[in-house]
């Protein structure tokens, strides 16, 4: 069986003294499309889509173009077939659910289709209810399944948890992971929470003021340069493949190239692949391994480098507990003043010490 096709996307576009010039690619899965606001994420939703068109540039499915500037070619929103859901849902307010769930699609539906993603969703009990009668959750499921009853080959989800209480976005992360395990196409999810992209994203494009400024795996993304002068010092750290261990004392280990870490986290199962963020602010470093202590992962490393700026130090760092060929990186953020006295500098051996507790819910995902 052939891949899916991948969306490719070379694009421009002018608004006011807005200039939006960006290039990148999605396979099938999701692609977490995150930036700051204002940065041009939905615009470049809506020019996909076709409800926008750019000034120049190239957008094409596989081989079905969407969008040349060269060859004049500009393909009606209708004829991609690119479902798309809206930070608010944009429901019909006069129709009820079901009626809305049917609205739009190429062709009734089989009962057995509109049967498994309305189950899927979580959504039966919502089929003869108003859209005014729907919590925000609620609303934002049943736009998802009118873009999916519609036969999508392409879904644009913008901001989909934006309008529902923060208590409840963890409940409706699940119905987000089930997307490409129901869906074998290109899945562009656009936010600006970096908790999202963790739990759901295969890939991720990092844009800001109208610009890519990474593109790839999510890992490296979210591990590169461009993404730490993104969220700052504050927010410096990484993201780790990992897999879960051995559990007991309420303590279970995550196996890392280079090493292993240990977590208090609740409710992970042997075998489990996880994906592991540590903020810089939580490491701390220290010349020799220190002895008995509270602290339970305490980590032999590698100083890769040494950056220093307005009086910190953040520190790049890889695993050397066990040999491996792509060892795990990890960045300390310490002051200069501790930088200056333990005298860092590359290539020096040191002992990374990182809480268990650190390692929270809000930073794994499945």
């Amino acid at each position: 069986m052939n891949p899916p096709p991948t969306l490719s996307v070379d694009l421009q576009k002018r608004l006011g003294e807005f200039s939006l010039d960006v290039a990148f690619s999605m396979p099938a899965g999701i692609t977490a499309l995150f930036g700051p606001s204002g940065s041009g994420k939905t615009t470049i939703a809506n020019l996909i889509a076709g409800i926008d068109r750019p000034d120049g540039g190239h957008i094409a499915f596989g081989e079905r173009i969407f969008f040349d500037s060269a060859k004049d070619i500009s393909l009606p929103a209708p004829r991609r077939r690119v479902g798309y859901v809206f930070q608010e849902g944009l429901l019909f307010p006069h129709l009820r659910v079901v009626a809305n769930l049917r609205y739009g699609s190429p062709k009734t539906p089989a009962d057995d289709t509109f049967e498994q993603i309305v189950e899927r969703l979580g959504i039966g009990r919502l089929l003869d209810r108003f859209p005014h009668q729907l919590s925000g959750g609620e609303r934002q499921r049943v736009a998802i399944g009118r873009a999916l009853l519609a036969g999508p080959e392409i879904l644009l989800l913008d901001e989909p948890l934006s309008g529902i209480d923060p208590g409840r976005r963890e409940a409706f992360l699940p119905y987000l992971e089930l997307l490409p395990q129901t869906l074998s196409i290109p899945i562009l999810y656009i936010t600006h929470r970096l908790e999202e992209i963790l739990r759901l994203a295969d890939r991720a494009v990092l844009i800001a003021e109208g610009r890519v400024r990474a593109e790839g795996r999510l890992v490296e993304v979210v591990n590169s340069k461009a993404f730490r002068e993104f969220t700052g010092a504050y927010d410096a750290g990484v993201v780790l493949a990992a897999k879960v261990g051995r559990s007991g004392a309420g303590i279970s280990d995550l196996m890392v190239p280079g090493g292993t870490l240990k977590t208090a986290e609740k409710d992970l199962k042997a075998g489990q692949d996880v994906r592991i963020r540590i903020l810089g602010r939580d490491v701390a470093v220290a010349l020799e391994r220190p002895g008995k202590s509270s602290v339970l992962n305490v980590l032999r490393c590698e100083i890769l480098g040494v950056d220093i700026t307005d009086g910190e130090a953040v520190v790049e760092l890889a695993l050397r507990e066990v040999a491996a060929p792509d060892a795990a990186r990890l960045v300390a953020r310490i002051t200069r003043k501790s930088a200056d006295e333990l005298g860092l500098e590359a290539g020096q051996t040191v002992y990374a010490m990182i809480k268990a507790v650190a390692l929270s819910r809000g930073y794994l995902a499945s």
